[in-house]
């Protein structure tokens, strides 16, 4: 009889912790506009501005100058020549690595650099990602498909010099010399394409590559940390 009582104790116990179950029937909200109507907090101004003030000197630091506007618009991709010609120049200057030509995406390059100083916060906000550069092999159709890539979306390209015609490839030299599609080309790009980033997955069927282990963005600071006198920026186009 005992054993009764304590599984009808136990059934009460267990039937009166059940819950019902719960389902959302409603969501409201009150926006809030971020404008200068909104008062700082004084405490955590305080708080972080010897952190900001020490950063903001860091940022500020003028690393070298341009004699133009590096931008991504227009007849000619400054930026784009400034950042491939830059990062090429460096790797043969500091590695053993040769590079026949350097390709990067025009969507990784986040913010143009207008004519005067060059600041450190100017290279950060160029390269806000931590992305490493790598050197790829390529030969035959994977070199094709770099080619129709760079040609279709005006990608950013140092030591390739294409011809077109409407929207079709007719010419192609490789530092002045025509394009041989049997031969084997060292392409320095970065390893976020080499992944497969913005749909250059031919970047993978390559021979061989090398991580160099130098993040871009350290390397465009030494770069332009080595040109205190201004650095020279190619102003041709590159697919005419």
């Amino acid at each position: 009889m005992n054993k009764i009582y304590q599984f009808l104790i136990v059934a009460f116990l267990l039937i009166g912790c059940k819950t019902e179950r719960q389902s959302l029937t409603k969501i409201t909200y009150h926006p809030t506009s971020i404008d200068n109507s909104i008062t700082p907090d004084d405490t955590l101004s305080t708080l972080i501005k010897p952190y900001k003030e020490k950063l903001d000197k860091k940022m500020n630091q003028v690393l070298s100058s341009t004699p133009v506007d590096l931008v991504k618009w227009g007849e000619v991709n400054t930026l784009g020549n400034f950042t491939c010609d830059a990062t090429r120049e460096y790797v043969e200057n500091h590695t053993e690595a040769k590079v026949d030509i350097c390709l990067m995406n025009n969507g990784g390059l986040r913010s143009n650099i207008f004519a005067g100083d060059i600041l450190v916060r100017n290279i950060y906000k160029l390269m806000p990602f931590d992305n490493k550069l790598i050197i790829i092999y390529l030969k035959g159709d994977e070199m094709m498909d770099l080619i129709n890539m760079v040609a279709k979306n005006k990608e950013a390209i140092s030591g390739l010099l294409l011809k077109l015609e409407g929207d079709k490839v007719v010419d192609a030299k490789v530092n002045g010399e025509d394009f041989d599609p049997n031969k084997e080309y060292a392409i320095l790009t970065s390893d976020y394409l080499y992944h497969g980033g913005d749909n250059m997955s031919f970047l993978k069927k390559g021979t061989g590559y090398i991580d160099l282990e130098l993040m871009i963005r350290d390397v465009l600071l030494e770069y332009c940390k080595s040109k205190p006198n201004g650095i020279v920026v190619d102003n041709k186009s590159r697919i005419i």
